[in-house]
């Protein structure tokens, strides 16, 4: 029997999604699908399944990604699913544990990867609040009537989104620091 969760994780929060669909699959929920908010589950064997998330360089129809899956289903790991350019894997529990990151500098690099998408998302909120800040007080200054709210509404909200925005990959950032911190450390 299928199950359909709707559940949001910020980009900053891929750990606790990782950690909660261990958890799912401990439950016996097999994840089978996902999309944006959304996981498709189906009944099975509790704790079959090992569940990792990557960030990737590019999206997962693109050839560099698709040699990187298929190389990674070759070692046995599957391909459940992706959106965007997140994608999630599993491997059968039998097999023991694994992560998609051998050593430090891979871990750096993934949590830099994400760092720098946020800055990025950040970067074109930023933008777009100007730019309707900017149509707001356009309109209001050439009518003498008029509504010009709406611009002025988009321009806070995205003020508010790219405010936010910084705070939302706060986990990762410091996971980041404290790996850099590490890999310093043993040089």
């Amino acid at each position: 029997m299928k199950h359909t969760v709707h559940k949001v994780f910020s980009i900053g929060a891929f750990e606790k999604e990782e950690q909660w669909l261990n958890q799912m699959a401990a439950k016996g929920m097999i994840l089978t699908d996902v999309g944006f908010c959304k996981y498709v589950f189906e009944e099975g064997l509790p704790g079959k399944y090992i569940y990792r998330l990557e960030l990737l360089n590019n999206l997962p129809s693109h050839a560099e990604s698709i040699a990187y899956i298929s190389f990674l289903e070759d070692m046995g790991i599957d391909h459940v699913g992706s959106y965007l350019r997140w994608v999630y894997f599993r491997r059968k529990a039998s097999e023991g544990n694994f992560d998609l990151f051998s050593d430090i500098d891979s871990r750096i690099v993934h949590y830099k990867r994400i760092t720098t998408l946020s800055s990025v998302l950040t970067l074109v909120l930023a933008i777009l609040a100007v730019v309707y800040f900017g149509q707001a007080v356009s309109f209001f200054a050439t009518h003498t009537s008029g509504f010009f709210q709406p611009f002025l509404g988009y321009g806070i909200i995205f003020t508010i989104v790219a405010a936010l925005f910084p705070l939302v990959t706060r986990p990762v950032r410091k996971s980041l620091k404290a790996l850099l911190k590490e890999r310093w450390i043993r040089e």
